[in-house]
């Protein structure tokens, strides 16, 4: 598994921001989607690449994706949220 930087559109309502983390998995896609299945709360529902949670309240969307080299890795982990990709997971999100 690659270190990748993720970086999720988050809309809520009218308000918008952005969540970013530091994601272990096989390729960008991966790294992506398994972001967006640990910002939901529980309640997803997947159309094309976005997810909305909550009955639409949120949105989350990846804005991008960036693989890390092993140094920067290391120095982000320290400071950001870190995830490692598990395929059970993002299955038991999609599948709802």
């Amino acid at each position: 598994m690659n270190p990748y930087l993720v970086t999720l559109k988050l809309q809520i309502g009218e308000y918008e921001k952005v969540s970013i983390s530091v994601v272990d998995a096989d390729n960008d896609h991966d790294a992506g989607v398994m972001a967006q299945v640990l910002e939901c709360h529980g309640n997803e529902h997947w159309e094309n690449e976005t997810v909305y949670d909550l009955g639409g309240e949120f949105a989350y969307r990846v804005r991008s994706v960036t693989e890390l080299t092993p140094p920067d890795a290391d120095i982000l982990k320290k400071h950001l949220s870190h995830y490692r990709y598990n395929a059970d997971e993002v299955a038991n999100s999609i599948d709802k």
